[in-house]
């Protein structure tokens, strides 16, 4: 099963090169030091001053997934601009990620 952290940056500063720099020199970093999880960096196509980080989990369970890194940069990131932090659990092969399903009857 596969648990998704997505940060979401709005960057309130001119220089959107420096910044998407940085952030890519960042993930490069933290990829390199996770066995655990995979780190992507995405950039709006419309809005160059929107950025997007997906810290992808791969465990058994939501209780194995650590989310510290996840955590860290979200605080880490603030100082970049509005920012915005979620979390998700893949549904897929019949998995309801802990919730019941609505309207199915066996």
């Amino acid at each position: 099963m596969n648990f998704l952290e997505i940060i979401e940056i709005r960057s309130s500063s001119h220089n959107m090169k420096h910044i998407g720099q940085k952030l890519a020199e960042l993930v490069s970093k933290l990829n390199q030091h996770n066995e655990n999880n995979t780190i992507t960096l995405y950039n709006n196509t419309t809005v160059d001053n929107d950025f997007s980080i997906h810290i992808l989990h791969h465990a058994s369970e939501p209780d194995e997934v650590d989310r510290s890194v996840g955590e860290r940069l979200f605080s880490i990131l603030k100082e970049f601009g509005l920012t915005n932090y979620s979390s998700w659990t893949e549904l897929s092969n019949g998995s309801t990620g802990g919730y019941p399903q609505s309207g199915v009857k066996k």
